[in-house]
């Protein structure tokens, strides 16, 4: 939510007067923002339910497949949304987007986005395990892109540009460093919760389980299955 609110406050303008921030403390929530926040969650949903379809099989991967098509379908709408309404609030956007050969250029993003989309149905509705989540991924790509194109030399849209608002050179070094060192960690921790979590979800497989008893600690072998109607059993 966070980020959609931040997203959708940049992108509903942001007031700056001699290259200082003159807006307000809620300038960020609007019912533009609202509706950015609802297509950023659906976006991340859409990614979860596409790589849980990957891991999962059964009933448990019909319900990600049914609950993909309609997150699809919102990230369409809100998409359609910030499309329509990003040009009618910058004139300088509209002309830039509309404008000849512009508007070959920035015709093609929206083009490969709805081909994704479409892509991404069809692979849904073929239940299909890997296309789901590439075409999902796809469609980030190409909606990041779109944004970066439409605002680019701008960070805060109409006011600063990326190389205005740069740090001095020195702080820039000391965060390149800091995040350099970090990145070998990044990338070995990610490769070692891939290796541990690889595979599907098996809910037939058994798993460690301790419970206490009088006498201590005791270790116990148990299936998903037979959590699912313990809990079910503790709820009734």
């Amino acid at each position: 939510m966070a980020q959609g609110f931040a997203l959708g406050g940049l992108l509903n303008g942001v007031k700056v007067v001699n290259g200082e921030f003159a807006g307000g403390v809620w300038d960020w929530l609007s019912p533009f923002s609202a509706i950015v926040v609802l297509g950023v969650a659906s976006g991340y949903s859409m990614l979860g339910s596409a790589y849980l379809i990957i891991k999962t099989t059964g009933e448990m991967q019909d319900g990600f497949y049914r609950r993909g098509q309609w997150l699809a379908w919102l990230m369409l709408a809100v998409a359609g949304v910030v499309t329509v309404v990003t040009p009618l609030h910058y004139p300088a956007i509209f002309k830039r987007w509309f404008s000849t050969p512009d508007i070959y250029y920035f015709a093609t993003l929206p083009a490969l986005s709805i081909l994704s989309f479409f892509m991404l149905l069809r692979a849904l509705k073929r239940q299909y395990e890997l296309a789901p989540f590439v075409w999902t991924m796809m469609i980030f790509l190409f909606s990041f892109a779109g944004l970066a194109a439409t605002w680019f030399p701008y960070i805060v849209p109409g006011y600063v540009t990326i190389d205005a608002g740069g740090a001095d050179s020195s702080t820039l070094v000391f965060m390149l460093i800091g995040i350099g060192m970090l990145i070998p960690v990044m990338i070995t921790y990610n490769v070692y919760q891939y290796i541990v979590f690889r595979g599907k979800i098996d809910p037939d497989a058994e798993h460690l389980v301790l419970t206490a008893d009088p006498m201590g600690w005791r270790r116990s072998q148990r299936s998903h299955i037979e959590d699912r109607h313990l809990y079910a059993a503790i709820q009734s």
